[in-house]
């Protein structure tokens, strides 16, 4: 004999998941759309002439991976949770090392360029650019707890009182909230700090600004990491008391706290990309005795 109740139910669950994924498309194409149309906004008439002039595939890959990374990071997460917290969460994971890798290469990129101002006797540049290259190296040890799993290296007990994941990593001391600041910060400047300084600054000076400001292209790989910590501490507080507990974020949600790792990711291409911007420029406009253009 069919039990009906069985069959009720399982169209009863089928349907829920159905329109939890109509909720999931709907709210992260409407978001998407809207990222997408804030960046168009921004860069104005810049982001369609990436697609009829001469500055083709780089500038077109750099302003298209972190949306598609997106868009597939989201899209993985709702078909298999399983191989997104595998490939993107996973400790010691593949998107763990692949940050920590690209941190390396934007530090030696960084070194390049802050050896070449040094030798030019270019002294404040060639600081900021070694400073930087050592922020790189240490976000780079960091990310794989300074070899500690790779070398078996077991937790000193000082770092395990303080340290709430027990393991060897400094950045975790600083609090959740003085940490996720420096993210909102980071994040901030990267996507709008070519808004922020004023345009005379900008026109006078744009020998010395063009050095430290994110190009407007990088708007993806900085905007992201903003928004999460933003609403990670504050704007998740205020969804969950105008639409419910459903907005907030954590185990049982679809936001988890793991989800930092792959926007941390975008973060870390964003200046690896920022200081290869740079080196092409150092190398092939400045000292150059003719004006070339850049491709980025």
């Amino acid at each position: 004999m069919v039990d009906l109740s069985t069959i009720a139910q399982g169209l009863i669950e089928k349907k829920v998941l159905i329109l939890k994924l109509f909720d999931y498309f709907y709210v992260f194409g409407v978001g998407g759309v809207v990222c997408t149309a804030i960046f168009i906004s921004i860069s104005r008439a810049d982001f369609f002439r990436l697609f009829v002039t001469r500055k083709q595939v780089i500038r077109r890959m750099v302003v298209l991976f972190p949306i598609l990374f997106i868009c597939g990071a989201i899209l993985l997460k709702i078909v298999s949770n399983y191989w997104y917290g595998v490939l993107f969460l996973m400790e010691d994971g593949p998107l763990e090392y692949g940050t920590s890798l690209v941190y390396l290469i934007a530090f030696i990129l960084a070194v390049s360029i802050g050896k070449k101002f040094y030798n030019q006797h270019c002294y404040l540049p060639s600081l900021l650019y070694f400073s930087l290259a050592a922020g790189f190296f240490f976000i780079c040890i960091e990310e794989i707890s300074w070899g500690q799993r790779l070398l078996d290296i077991e937790t000193p007990e000082i770092v395990e009182q303080y340290n709430k994941q027990q393991e060897i990593s400094f950045h975790n001391l600083l609090g959740r909230y003085a940490l996720h600041s420096c993210y909102i910060l980071v994040g901030l400047y990267g996507a709008f700090g070519w808004l922020i300084i004023p345009r005379k600054i900008k026109s006078r000076y744009n020998h010395i600004v063009q050095w430290y400001l994110p190009s407007r292209v990088l708007f993806m790989y900085f905007f992201p990491v903003f928004v999460l910590y933003l609403y990670y501490d504050y704007l998740s507080v205020i969804a969950v008391s105008w639409f419910g507990e459903a907005y907030n974020w954590g185990e049982g949600h679809f936001i988890v706290g793991k989800d930092q790792e792959p926007i941390e990711f975008l973060l870390a291409c964003g200046f690896l990309i920022f200081v290869a911007m740079k080196k092409y420029l150092q190398n092939h406009v400045v000292g150059s005795g003719q004006k070339k253009e850049v491709i980025i």
